[in-house]
């Protein structure tokens, strides 16, 4: 019965530690969710205002590489995950959409972003453009993926890839995250509708269309990283909550079974004594 006892109390103070660190982990995501809502919030208003100076540029263009749509398929897709796990559901969603994404397709590349999905892009031979492991850090900093930036644009422009996209989770609410593609390239125009007035540009339209096209990539790619990190911390918000809620509903009845059995334990001790009286 002691042993029982030891037993209980070791589960116990194991289940206390856990608790402590999952709830230690769930107060850090509420402050990286905040964090990165703010960061959200600030890209969206420029996003805005940059895709206005893009339609200028690109309204009064009918053809150029940055926005035809490509003859022949050959595709990039930047998969965007995470370095870390304990997030949930977050990985298994994204790969498993992005496995029926290219399931059919034949010519396609991945420029996997994270430990986690070059993991997955290995084991499941997926054909990659990186041969080494892209981090995927909380301080996301466009220049740390400027080289890639600039892969991408060259490999475009020179028509070795035809099309560009990125695929990653995208944030609704805390408790919702969902699987996005966004085409990057070519860019996508808005036809022109009633009456156009042309504007006037001190450079021509096509200069200033590929004048901006890296910056056109950099935004794309730093919102879907941006979007991502938020989806990756509300995701491991929510599975460190589940997970200290369940560490305390087990401790509960933990606690109650080392009563129990101590009681018990007490009650044979009394018995014995009794016994040992009479005798």
């Amino acid at each position: 019965m002691a042993k029982s006892l030891k037993e209980i109390q070791s589960r116990l103070k194991a289940l206390e530690k856990t608790a402590s660190i999952t709830d230690a982990m769930h107060n850090i995501s509420i402050s990286k969710v905040k964090t990165f809502t703010k960061t959200f919030e600030v890209y969206t208003d420029f996003s805005q205002k940059f895709n206005e100076i893009l339609k200028l540029a690109t309204e009064q263009i009918d053809h150029h590489v940055l926005i035809n749509e490509p003859i022949e398929e050959k595709h990039l897709i930047i998969l965007i995950s995470s370095d870390r796990g304990l997030v949930g559901s977050y990985h298994n969603q994204l790969f498993k959409n992005f496995l029926e994404y290219v399931k059919d397709k034949k010519n396609y590349q991945v420029l996997v972003i994270g430990r986690k999905g070059y993991a997955f892009a290995r084991r499941h031979k997926i054909p990659m453009v990186n041969t080494h492991v892209i981090s995927n850090r909380d301080d996301i900093s466009i220049l740390t993926f400027i080289d890639q930036i600039r892969f991408v644009y060259k490999a475009f422009i020179d028509q070795k890839i035809t099309r560009v996209s990125v695929f990653y989770n995208h944030f609704i609410n805390t408790a919702k995250q969902v699987v996005q593609y966004d085409q990057i390239l070519p860019i996508k125009c808005e036809k022109k509708t009633g009456i156009y007035k042309p504007h006037l540009y001190e450079t021509k339209p096509v200069e200033m269309l590929e004048s901006i096209a890296i910056l056109h990539i950099e935004t794309k790619i730093y919102g879907a990283l941006v979007d991502a990190k938020l989806s990756e911390h509300a995701s491991r918000l929510i599975a460190m909550k589940t997970a200290t809620d369940n560490a305390m509903q087990i401790r509960e009845k933990l606690e109650m079974e080392y009563h129990r059995v101590r009681q018990q334990s007490i009650t044979n001790e009394l018995i014995d004594i009794v016994n040992g009286t009479l005798v």
